[in-house]
């Protein structure tokens, strides 16, 4: 927590508090109460509203937390496959959280956050690293297999964590993987 202002692991502190009580009262986002997040945190109501304007900011930031997250441990560009394997497990290990957040925000918002800077993927921006130069159609070529890996993924996860797909944390990892791979061969052979 070295580095962390004061306001920062208060807010983190009503985040764990957030994901703790829609693990243990299996409720949905929109039906857990700020009382019951205050109670968990060990904190007051005006603290919680000092740093969240209500639940959905609360869980706005949250989510966008995970991401930074998720982002400040994974580096696509140089060890891919130890940051598809720990953003797998990340969202397994928080799946009672990604799973309401998808309820609550809707699947497709989700992934649309997964393009965006310091969220769970920064993977368009990672595809145009691997090549500085190169021309509008493998630019395009590029967002397209970044966006279909990320489809790909987020929807066996999003199965995984709401239905209780047959696959086991280690066969996603290896599926995320094989896709990965298939898809940085095809970038980088256009680029020869």
């Amino acid at each position: 927590m070295a580095g962390k202002t004061l306001n920062d692991r208060t807010k983190r502190l009503i985040a764990d508090a957030f994901e703790e009580t829609l693990e243990r009262s299996e409720k949905r986002v929109e039906k857990v109460t700020v009382t019951e997040i205050c109670q968990r945190a060990g904190v007051n109501r005006k603290t919680f509203y000092y740093h969240f304007k209500d639940i959905r900011d609360l869980a706005d930031w949250t989510f966008r937390e995970c991401g930074r997250e998720i982002a400040q441990n994974s580096n696509y560009v140089e060890h891919p496959s130890e940051s598809i394997e720990y953003f797998v497990r990340y969202v397994l290990q928080h799946r009672v959280l990604y799973r309401e957040l998808a309820n609550y925000f809707g699947i497709e918002t989700l992934k649309q956050m997964g393009f965006s800077d310091q969220s769970i993927f920064v993977l368009p921006e990672t595809f145009r690293t691997v090549s500085a130069a190169g021309h509008e159609g493998q630019e395009n070529y590029r967002f397209f297999s970044a966006t279909f890996f990320s489809e790909a993924i987020c929807d066996v996860l999003y199965h995984k964590i709401t239905q209780g797909s047959s696959f086991d944390e280690d066969q996603l990892i290896d599926y995320a993987k094989c896709i990965w791979q298939a898809i940085s061969v095809s970038v980088l052979e256009m680029e020869t």
